[in-house]
């Protein structure tokens, strides 16, 4: 197999998209919480050459990181736009025996909606996740599909999604949700297991051996980090609110993503098939429709183009 070939990849029709209307990035102050996180660490520098300013507040103090007390107490006055990325857990570790799963992020919600400064934010976004879904193998999955989360990290993100609709009406201000799927295209991280493109090109590079959840048949839809940069810049410059999937529109099985890679690479994964999760679960096709005809925005990076700049990145590929 060629690294071009397609597998599983049928795209959604091109949408005619309404023109939105645009608001400039360069005027806007914009906040992030959880910049000691991933997605945040990664989605901030972009978010700060378009942005007028961007405050980056996190739990856990560091350079030209707000702490979130500060932020409770003054640092949300002048903000237009608040990115709540912040998450106490992932998938597997929210099923970390005696965790006390969503305390924090519920917590989190209500004193960021009850905070003074937030009757003067024009926007609030809310990094939900597609598996509120629970499994939807076969189905395509637009935001009014109804919601049967298998895992606790889902069922909180659903529970948080209700939250911030609720004290948003109390204020005035209908959050935007924003439903994302897996995203890749970041550097491995040994503390977080989480990102399965990320630990394949690194077990790869270094000739490890991938432990895989289950037998690697559960499809799902892999999202781009340039990608889900572009919604959210697109999603503030049109100032939406209300509910959106953020997903590339295809899916994937974890098998795919293994040959695909050993293609690009000429490399063969060495594959360790462990027993899979009660809470894992596979995607149907997660509609991005919704979205495109709001902003205009749709995924750009397939999964092979994708694929193909993270192994470059990787110094795999030359």
């Amino acid at each position: 197999m060629s690294p071009s070939t397609s597998l599983n990849t049928a795209r959604e029709p091109a949408l005619e998209a309404k023109r939105p209307s645009f608001t400039p990035l360069t005027g806007l102050r914009v906040a992030v919480t959880g910049a000691g996180g991933r997605l945040a660490k990664l989605l901030i520098p972009e978010l700060a050459q378009v942005c007028r300013e961007v405050v980056s507040i996190s739990r856990h103090e560091g350079p030209g990181i707000m702490s979130w007390q500060e932020a409770l107490h003054d640092g949300l006055r002048g903000v237009d736009v608040l990115v709540h990325t912040a998450w106490s857990c992932v998938p597997r570790t929210s099923h970390t025996p005696g965790d006390s799963v969503g305390i924090t992020d519920t917590h989190m919600c209500s004193q960021i909606m009850t905070n003074k400064a937030a009757h003067e934010l024009k926007q609030v976004i809310f990094f939900s996740s597609a598996s509120v879904y629970g499994p939807t193998e076969g189905e395509k999955v637009t935001e009014d599909h109804a919601q049967s989360p298998r895992s606790l990290y889902g069922a909180t993100k659903s529970y948080v999604e209700h939250l911030f609709s609720i004290l948003g009406r109390e204020i005035g201000l209908t959050p935007c949700v924003l439903r994302i799927t897996n995203p890749y295209g970041f550097a491995y991280d040994s503390h977080r297991p989480q990102g399965l493109i990320a630990h394949a090109v690194d077990c790869i590079k270094k000739g490890k051996t991938l432990d895989v959840w289950g037998d690697g048949t559960l499809p799902k839809d892999y999202l781009h980090l340039s990608d889900l940069s572009r919604a959210l810049q697109a999603v503030i410059a049109s100032n939406l609110s209300g509910i959106y999937n953020v997903s590339s529109g295809t899916s994937h099985t974890s098998l795919d993503v293994f040959r695909l890679i050993e293609a690009i690479t000429n490399h063969q994964l060495a594959l360790r098939f462990c027993p899979g999760y009660a809470w894992d679960c596979g995607m149907g096709a997660i509609s991005h429709e919704k979205l495109s005809r709001a902003c205009g925005w749709c995924p750009q990076v397939s999964i092979e183009e994708g694929l193909n700049e993270v192994l470059r990145s990787e110094h795999i590929l030359h």
